[in-house]
């Protein structure tokens, strides 16, 4: 079954000459990027990564490991988010708002390197419903080979380990503008704090399996974990707590069921 998803995802991914990768970091993007350099050859396959505070160092640095590895190159991008009234509004559509940004510039930076398509990372998994990010790529024609290949998401872990990926093992992850209360405004000053106790707490935590969400107010913090994390973050507690604390929140809570 799945040797014929990935059959389905060659043919996908052999139907365009050359392709920009919209590559992130996590393990979805990365397996698209190793397909398609596989498939389309390095020569025809660039890759881009998006900087910004709202995006973790860590995952940027993965992705720059794996262009190396395989001979591909990476466009580094800075966008600023807080240009843009609608992200920063932080409504419910905010995802929405920000992939359009996003993938419209990424389609700007394909044509100019005259590439014929851009790909992302969605697999079958994602829920259009609770990522209506996934409609500003339908609008804009990104393709999907994951998800056209039909591949679902602990697929897309067993192909990342057979293959390599050192990021097979590890969560998956988002943006730090999703670690706010919808409608609460993602200064930067915000930002930079949660970006520093998430890095800060993910030392103990193994794979990244690990978020950290801030109230309203931002004197409230909440560590969303996995049942077999809690002995790492007990064993730690101390640390956790007494740096969390440093950052200015009162209330420090743990949440397995996120």
């Amino acid at each position: 079954m799945l040797q014929q998803k990935v059959r389905k995802l060659k043919e996908c991914i052999e139907s365009y000459k050359s392709a920009l990768v919209a590559l992130s970091g996590g393990v979805d993007s990365s397996l698209v990027l190793y397909f398609t350099q596989k498939y389309l050859e390095p020569k025809n396959v660039k890759a881009v990564i998006l900087v910004s505070p709202i995006f973790a160092v860590d995952e940027q640095k993965r992705a720059e490991e794996l262009c190396s590895k395989y001979g591909v190159e990476l466009i580094k991008q800075e966008i600023n988010v807080f240009e843009n009234a609608e992200i920063i509004k932080n409504s419910e559509e905010r995802c929405y708002h920000c992939k359009k940004n996003n993938f419209t510039l990424l389609k700007k930076i394909a044509s100019e390197a005259q590439l014929e398509a851009v790909f992302c990372g969605n697999n079958l998994s994602d829920d259009p419903e609770k990522r209506p990010g996934m409609k500003a790529c339908d609008e804009l024609d990104i393709v999907s080979p994951l998800r056209t290949s039909g591949i679902i998401k602990a697929e897309v872990h067993q192909l990342a380990q057979l293959n390599s990926i050192s990021s097979w093992c590890f969560a998956s992850n988002s943006c730090y503008l999703t670690r706010f209360p919808y409608n609460t405004e993602p200064t930067l000053e915000r930002i930079r704090k949660i970006d520093e106790a998430e890095s800060f707490v993910k030392n103990y935590i193994p794979y990244s399996r690990v978020r950290l969400r801030e109230n309203e107010t931002g004197d409230q913090i909440r560590i969303e974990t996995v049942d077999s994390m809690v002995d790492a973050i007990f064993k730690n507690k101390k640390k956790i707590v007494a740096y969390l604390e440093t950052l200015g929140y009162k209330k420090i809570y743990i949440d397995l069921n996120p």
